[in-house]
């Protein structure tokens, strides 16, 4: 992974991350979508996916960054962000397939 990215894609979400304390969970997604592809040539590294993670309102919960093979990649590229009760699905770009942030839980 180049480094360079990873630092930009981190400082961008630490400086978003002060921005709002009360954002709503598809607020949160967009901004983790956002990061994601500010940093895309990382593709879905799950480091680099946890400290986009870490970057979010200290509200916002970020879950299913998973590496199960142990490939040091995300496993299905989706992530569900929770915020008071409110959840975002991110669906992450790659794989020939475009991503979104939609409103409600991944399935």
């Amino acid at each position: 992974m180049h480094s360079g990215l990873k630092v930009a894609a981190v400082l961008s979400a630490l400086l978003l991350a002060g921005c709002s304390s009360e954002a709503t969970a598809t607020e949160a997604g967009e901004q983790f979508f956002n990061d994601f592809q500010a940093a895309e040539a990382a593709g879905w590294d799950v480091e680099m996916l946890q400290s986009l993670a870490d970057g979010l309102p200290k509200s916002a919960t970020v879950t299913g960054i998973a590496d199960d093979d142990g490939d040091g990649l995300d496993d299905d590229g989706q992530v569900s962000v929770t915020e008071d009760g409110d959840w975002a699905c991110v669906i992450l770009p790659g794989e020939a397939r475009d991503g979104n942030v939609s409103s409600g839980a991944c399935s």
